[in-house]
This record gives C-alpha cells, structure tokens and sequence, in this order.
C-alpha cells in the first residue's frame, strides 16, 4: 500500500500517493525517488484487476480502507491459522533442560532478527533495565542481545526448519516478546499463544489487537522503553497472572486462530466469488 516501503511506519504519504520519500533506506532501498510513480503503477493495477484481496488482521484493514490505492477493491479480512494439534502446551522442564536454561530463571523468548522494524534494540534496552536475573531465548539470533551476557543468560538459536525445535523454544519460554514496530500480522505471536504464552508488544501495529491485549496480551506505546521493562518486570514478577495470561491466550487461539478454521473462511469466500457474490465492500469475517 505503499510507492516504497514495507512499512510506513510514522509516514503518512501513502495515504496522498507517496512522493518526497523521507528515507528511501528503508527495505526495500530506492537509488532515487520514484515512490509516486511507482505508487501510482500499484494505483492501476488494482483498479483494473478483477481480484479478490485478503488481508490477514483487522490493522492491515484499515490501511487498505484509508489508502487511495484500494478504493473500489473488494477487501476481505481473514486472520492465518496455525496447526494447534502441533502448537499446544508442552512440559516446560523438558523444554528448558534441552536448551539449557539455568535453575530458577523466568524465560523470555523473543525474534532477535535485527533491522529497522522488529524493536530488537529497544529491547535490550529494556533488559538492561530489568535487574532480575533473566533468560532470553533469542530466535532467529543475530547477536542482538550479546551485551545482556554477564547480567541475563542468553541463549541464541540460530534460524532452523525444525518445526519441533521451535515449538520446544515456546515450551521453554515463560512468555514472548514481540517489540515490533511494524507487523502487519505477527504469526509467531499466534504461535507462541497457541502454546499458552502471553504476548508482549507495541501499540501501533498489528499486534495488539491479534494478540488480543489488554485480555491476554499486553501492549505499550510505541518505542517506550520504560513501558516495556515495566511489561515485562509485571510478567517476571506476577506468576498467577502470567499463567492466567497463557491459558486465555490458548483459548483464544484456539477460537480464532485455527489452521481447520483459517481453510474453512478461505473456502467460504472462494465459493463465494466463483458464485459471483463476492462483495466490493470490506468484509470483516466473523469469529
């Protein structure tokens, strides 16, 4: 929905047609400004295509409906599904003595993939604040939390294609932080509360509302990085609500968040456009 970026994040131009980029470094990188014809050539291509567009939570909706660029399009809002057969609780000591974690440690596990969206480096900003001895398990690492070593245990995994391995690293934790400052869905939230984990993240995505916050999750404004050492001192110290925190955000996966139930919508509105009734209007699709 954007001439250039990814994410837009404090920019407002997508929504008069880009143009007069403010950082053309951001993924993916332009040599030149180009944003509005690019936006443009977008632009007209949606206009003249006869599709149907899903997105896939109710913040990428209200971009879609707020851009220029998808007026007229016929918008359908259908959350992703995970396999909860797979993505379940799991025993937590089982999981910790795998990947080591010391004695008596809260485990924090988090995406340690470093770049201009994902809040890596807010929080360790926000760890260093925390004097709680912690254990951060850090996916998809790239280094990002190496100066905590010595104050947290840190525990880096690399990026895998072991579905198990993953699902243990959830098992492990006693809740995930997801800092993002732009996600326009945030599947490993949804993972990590289909294996009963409360999320922690920032306002102004899509986050809080997927993660259900203020109910299971907890959301903070945007880049506050005192809020999120508070977010996460309340986890560490509050275990009752930790837990409570799990097993709604369970339940609620388990309502909204289906692999069964995310096949079922996708079949409703394939049988709906090949019926020709697919509507022009944006459609939220019921839970």
């Amino acid at each position: 929905m954007t001439g250039h970026c990814i994410y837009p994040l404090e920019c407002d131009r997508w929504r008069i047609g880009c143009g007069e980029c403010p950082d053309l470094t951001r993924p993916f990188e332009m040599k030149f400004d180009n944003t509005r014809r690019a936006f443009a050539l977008k632009r007209a291509i949606v206009r003249h295509s006869p599709i149907d567009i899903i997105v896939a939570s109710r913040w990428m909706l209200d971009m879609a409906r707020a851009s220029p660029m998808a007026v007229g399009a016929r918008l359908h809002y259908i959350p992703f599904g995970v396999d909860l057969s797979r993505f379940k609780p799991r025993d937590q000591a089982a999981a910790k003595a795998r990947f080591g974690v010391l004695p008596d440690r809260v485990v924090i596990a988090v995406r340690g993939f470093l770049g201009p969206y994902k809040g890596v480096t807010e929080f360790a900003a926000a760890l260093e604040r925390i004097q709680t001895p912690l254990c951060v398990l850090s996916l998809n690492d790239l280094g990002g939390f190496d100066r905590l070593i010595g104050r947290h245990q840190v525990i880096g995994l690399d990026w895998t294609d072991d579905e198990d391995a993953l699902i243990d690293a959830y098992a492990a934790t006693d809740f995930f932080v997801m800092p993002s400052m732009g996600e326009a869905f945030g599947m490993m939230a949804v993972e990590a509360m289909a294996c009963g984990k409360p999320v922690v993240v920032f306002e102004g995505t899509a986050l809080p509302d997927v993660t259900f916050a203020p109910e299971a999750g907890i959301a903070v404004p945007m880049r506050d990085v005192q809020g999120l050492a508070d977010a996460v001192q309340h986890l560490v110290d509050d275990a009752p609500d930790r837990l409570r925190r799990g097993k709604r955000a369970r339940e609620l996966a388990e309502q909204h968040y289906s692999a069964e139930l995310y096949a079922d919508r996708l079949t409703a509105l394939y049988q709906a456009v090949a019926k020709g009734q697919s509507t022009r209007e944006a459609v939220a699709v019921p839970a």
